[in-house]
């Protein structure tokens, strides 16, 4: 019988470790499936945050891109608004010299009349554009030069009057001249082919220079022949609108090559009789003078025009 009982007690207590081990090694696996389980869910947790973060850089980097996309717009537009201002503004810089050329010529006919208006002869100004620099009082004589033909550059002498953006090449005589002396001396000379191309400085009306004491005397055309290649047919007209304290300045290459400027004042604008030779004279004071015919097409009179030397620089 104690046999017996000591084969049951050792069954049993085998039976029971056994169990022991079981249990021990039931748990030890559970316990690694549910730290496999935990970890899973930290890499859920982590993807699931990384990704997180990467739609966030990616929605970062497209907020960025639409930025930089809306900035270059803006500056597009900016710039294309700028070409627009810019073209609105020389719009209206036309529109106000095309205004202002009306202006100058009603005062023109006012002033001097019209007596035809006929086919062969030129009787209207050129294009307000020829005159665009009127009321810039920028002395560069480049500046001036730039609306002038290229082959009429660099000449000696030039008249710039810039409250009506008259820019001109003046032409004169040579002291030791044929032509010339023969005027000094009151005899006649055919001015006519010195009345062709450019304002025309009418010789011995005084020996000194533009800047000394005298009565330099310029004179033009303020109509001719249509039909003729000419290109200032009719631009002394502008000298008709002139008006007191207006300036003129005269151009004159020296020895270095260089511009020396003239400036004058006008001191009076009027019309005289054809036969006016006063405004030939000498004079004890620095004057310029310049004239042209009136009517407009005619030569029943002159429009004269009266400037008092100011400064030279």
């Amino acid at each position: 019988m104690v046999k017996k009982y000591i084969k049951l007690i050792i069954m049993s207590s085998s039976v029971f470790f056994f169990l022991i081990i079981v249990i021990m090694i039931l748990n030890r696996n559970n316990h690694n499936y549910f730290e496999e389980k935990n970890l899973i869910r930290k890499d859920k947790i982590l993807l699931k945050e990384e990704d997180k973060n990467e739609k966030l850089k990616n929605s970062i980097n497209l907020i960025w891109v639409l930025e930089k996309e809306k900035n270059e717009e803006g500056k597009k537009e900016e710039k294309n608004t700028k070409k627009i201002s810019e073209k609105q503004k020389k719009i209206e810089e036309k529109i106000k010299l095309y205004n202002k050329s009306l202006k100058s010529k009603e005062k023109i006919l006012k002033r001097a009349k019209i007596k035809k208006d006929i086919d062969w002869i030129k009787v209207k100004l050129p294009s307000y554009e020829l005159f665009r620099l009127a009321w810039t009082y920028e002395k560069n004589l480049d500046y001036r030069l730039s609306i002038l033909n290229e082959d009429e550059k660099w000449k000696d002498k030039y008249i710039v009057i810039p409250s009506i953006g008259l820019v001109m090449p003046l032409i004169y005589l040579e002291k030791n001249s044929k032509d010339y002396n023969k005027f000094k001396n009151w005899k006649s000379i055919d001015f006519n082919k010195y009345l062709e191309n450019w304002a025309f400085e009418i010789p011995g009306t005084s020996k000194n220079w533009y800047w000394e004491y005298g009565n330099k005397v310029i004179a033009w055309h303020s109509s001719f022949w249509e039909d003729k290649p000419w290109r200032y047919k009719t631009h002394f007209q502008k000298i008709i609108e002139l008006d007191y304290l207006e300036q003129i300045w005269i151009y004159k290459k020296n020895e270095n090559w260089n511009y020396d400027r003239y400036i004058y004042l006008t001191k009076k604008s009027y019309n005289t009789e054809k036969d006016d030779i006063s405004i030939l004279k000498p004079s004890k004071w620095k004057n310029i003078t310049l004239f042209t015919c009136t009517p407009i097409w005619w030569s029943d009179s002159r429009w004269v025009v009266k400037w008092d030397f100011i400064i030279k620089n």
